[in-house]
């Protein structure tokens, strides 16, 4: 053991330096063949009575951060740092908060799995600092960066996506296929001023890059339907308030509910539910207490709503319920009542909502309907405006929060009312509208915002909706505005998309009652087109026109 006498200038009950780690590690092996008793020395002449174990050692080395000696120690111990013995990804956790570059790597090159530790730093397993997470968070992205292969590319999407900036013909194409969903080649060529060959490049490269995919929006009200929020506050913290995924679960098969999302502020979950009336909300609202929170103290409020920017998509689900309103041909009744809907309409709806872009043709050979039946039915629906445009929408990893209001002094916001219109159709360089859902609360007589967060931190789950809130309480007087932060979406989607403001209702408001300068709208619709078409110029016996309120 000569040595490690060379090494050791200390007392046994003094820590072990850097240095000193790297030259035991070297001298424990110098000779392979004496291997563990060379270990025994080693314990006994640097920690005394207080033996380390090989595991220890590696701590020790981690700590230290002698990536060297990691290596080492992993190497001829024959420790696999992904194994659950070992607990490698909590030692690949800990060198990334304690920001130990050279020891993450030589973790990540023997097979620590840096998936698992970037989980357990995003759920703050450990008991480290606030600022550590965010550290770590920070090394995981700088370490991923430079790892190479398929792999590690899609660790990085999963974990560091990157949101997508168009350039001015992308956002061209994503305003028009969200006004138009089914728009024509040959119709966009001519509002972008481009030829057929760069219009269809510029369509199909859009709908790669910013991940579209297509549906219905509906006006649900000529459906039958009203829109109502519910906000739930449970009483009690954890663990007595209801498990989040048996949530979800249950909400998922609730027909009534469009979207739900667990939130933290002073409501920790949103609903956006339909029902024909009050009476069947009144039912709807008791089955589903019944159903989330049987065994919970929990308050609810639930206020009509009425959508006043954008909305909110229509799940599968939802049709269960439609299809009980689906008329059925029997004696004496040999046209459906105002409360009833064909077959062919309510399958229109549907597999709309669920894919826009499918060719109506389609939907003939899948429900048996005779040629062209689907085609007859989408038309009818559109001209009465239950379908009011297919649109695209972008999966793209966005994250949103809310804002609402039930406390507003009406004086104030007539004096500021056109600031408040023109604040809703503020742009920016970012791929999506400014604000995703807007609308007016009936009972408490409020507004509902929801409101997409480009600078959210996945640590603190954090998008800035405090400072927004704060800012529009300061330019828009009259509300008292409050903010939630949307930990998890339960139900349904965040329909994310690039609208033109000329067609929405502040937009004409600001121009009647305001003045503003009118600015001449592009025409999306197809119905300058000498043919019937269908998505992306695919022909069809009908023409898919747009109208656009």
């Amino acid at each position: 053991m000569r040595s490690l006498g060379k090494i050791r200038h200390f007392e046994p009950d003094e820590p072990i330096e850097g240095c000193q780690l790297l030259d035991l590690v070297k001298a424990v092996f110098r000779d392979t063949a004496s291997l563990d008793h060379e270990l025994d020395e080693a314990k006994d002449a640097y920690y005394g009575e207080d033996w380390k174990s090989k595991k220890d050692l590696l701590e020790d080395a981690l700590m230290n951060d002698e990536s060297a000696a990691v290596d080492r120690l992993i190497a001829h111990y024959a420790m696999d740092p992904n194994g659950k013995e070992n607990d490698g990804t909590l030692y690949l956790t800990e060198a990334l908060c304690f920001e130990h570059e050279n020891s993450a790597k030589v973790l990540i090159d023997r097979g620590a799995n840096i998936d698992e530790a970037i989980g357990q730093i995003v759920s703050r397993v450990g008991d480290f600092d606030p600022e550590c997470y965010e550290a770590g968070y920070a090394l995981a992205k700088k370490l991923l960066s430079q790892y190479k292969g398929r792999k590690y590319e899609r660790l990085r999407e999963k974990w560091f996506p990157e949101l997508p900036i168009p350039s001015d013909k992308e956002r061209k194409a994503l305003m028009a296929l969200s006004m138009n969903g089914r728009i024509t080649t040959k119709h966009f060529a001519e509002i972008a001023g481009t030829s057929m060959k760069n219009a269809r490049k510029l369509l199909n490269d859009v709908d790669k890059k910013f991940r579209l995919r297509y549906t219905a929006e509906l006006d649900i009200n000529k459906l039958g339907y009203l829109s109502y929020i519910a906000f739930v506050k449970f009483t009690e913290d954890y663990p007595h308030r209801p498990n989040r995924d048996e949530m979800k679960e249950t909400l998922e098969k609730q027909p009534m509910v469009q979207f739900a999302a667990a939130t933290e502020g002073d409501i920790d979950l949103v609903m956006h539910i339909l029902a024909r009336n009050d009476d069947e909300i009144r039912s709807d609202i008791y089955k589903l207490r019944e159903a989330l929170t049987p065994s919970f103290d929990s308050v609810w409020n639930i206020a009509p709503f009425f959508t006043t920017y954008g909305f909110m998509p229509i799940r599968d689900k939802f049709f269960e319920i439609l299809d009980e309103r689906v008329w059925k041909r029997k004696k004496g009744q040999q046209r459906p009542d105002e409360d009833q809907i064909f077959k062919r309409e309510w399958a229109v709806l549907k597999e709309l909502c669920i894919d826009g872009s499918i060719n109506l043709s389609e939907i003939d050979k899948k429900y048996g309907f005779d040629n062209g039946l689907s085609d007859y039915a989408y038309t009818r629906l559109h001209d009465r405006g239950v379908i009011k445009r297919i649109t695209a929408i972008q999966d793209l990893p966005l994250h949103s929060d809310i804002l609402f209001s039930t406390v507003v002094n009406q004086e104030e916001i007539r004096a500021k009312r056109d600031r408040l219109l023109r604040d809703i159709l503020g742009g920016s360089d970012n791929p999506t509208s400014k604000y995703t859902l807007i609308g007016d609360i009936a009972s408490p007589v409020g507004i509902f915002y929801i409101v997409p967060a480009y600078n959210y931190n996945i640590i603190s789950r954090d998008g800035g909706i405090g400072e927004i809130a704060n800012t529009m309480e300061e330019n828009l007087s009259g509300y008292e505005i409050k903010p939630l932060k949307i930990e998890e979406v339960l139900v349904g989607t965040i329909p994310y998309r690039l609208f033109d403001y000329t067609y929405t209702n502040q937009y004409k408001l600001l121009v009647e009652e305001y003045k503003e300068e009118w600015v001449e709208k592009v025409i999306y619709d197809n119905k300058k087109e000498s043919e019937n078409v269908g998505f992306r110029g695919e022909r069809s016996s009908t023409e898919l026109s747009e109208v656009i309120n």
